[in-house]
């Protein structure tokens, strides 16, 4: 379960760091 919390912490993070250079481009 903790796994879980953390793998989906990383990918919202990923998201918020990919996301806007999506954007930009």
């Amino acid at each position: 379960m903790k796994k879980l919390k953390i793998f989906i912490i990383i990918s919202l993070m990923m998201l918020f760091w990919v996301w806007p250079k999506s954007v930009s481009n």
